[in-house]
């Protein structure tokens, strides 16, 4: 849509991106806790999705690994003992917290094969995740893990915004269907349509607003 010229129609196209606030607690345990050579999926923690004042913050989420199988053939021979131990011994936590809007995040062409990417996070942002990240801690210590280490991810997860709807065309590009102001035949049916990022991996809403799109269509 910006290499198209719209940019210069609505200024907001590919602003307000939104990423998530992200994290990683990795729980190493004395004993083996899982019984399979492959990744199991348990932990889901919703439980302080909401603040005090009933603000989005996010969830901890048991994070996926490659399974052994695939990860074991391309480490040196004399380490793959230590790696299966670690992996069979750990549980990896995934810190996922809403990320504020901020209209100064957002995407730029560069070329037709280059994207630069502006995203920061706010103060609010870091509080979110790092509030996550002591409560998962906590968790995993409660659990019995004996070493518990934490990081904080910089990768590009879950984006969405950049065509945010809205009920107002001056300070959204879409309207609530997904029409982008002032087109009659523009729709837009992805991530890019959320104003908010919530505090969840948004596949399943994604999919919803390309179903409630195509309604509209």
């Amino acid at each position: 849509m910006l290499r198209s010229g719209l940019g210069e129609h609505n200024p907001l196209i590919g602003r307000y991106l939104m990423t998530h606030a992200l994290g990683e607690i990795w729980g190493f345990f004395p004993d083996r806790i899982s019984g399979r050579q492959e990744f199991d999926k348990w932990v889901t923690i919703t439980d302080w999705y909401f603040d005090t004042q009933c603000r989005v913050r996010g969830v901890i989420q048991q994070e996926q690994l490659t399974p052994l199988a695939r990860l074991l053939p391309d480490v040196p021979r004399g380490l793959r003992f230590l790696t299966e131990k670690v992996y069979l011994n750990a549980l990896t936590l995934l810190v996922i917290a809403e990320d504020e809007l901020q209209p100064a995040n957002g995407v730029e062409p560069m070329s037709e094969a280059r994207l630069l990417v502006h995203h920061t996070l706010s103060a609010a942002d870091k509080a979110r995740r790092l509030f996550l990240a002591q409560r998962g801690k906590e968790i995993l210590r409660r659990m019995g893990a004996v070493l518990r280490v934490g990081t904080n991810v910089g990768s590009i997860f879950h984006s969405c915004g950049t065509c945010r709807m809205g009920r107002d065309a001056t300070t959204s590009v879409t309207d609530p269907g997904g029409r982008v102001w002032g087109f009659d035949n523009l729709f837009v049916a992805d991530a890019s349509l959320m104003p908010t990022s919530s505090g969840v991996n948004p596949s399943l809403t994604i999919a919803a607003l390309g179903l409630f799109v195509a309604d509209q269509l």
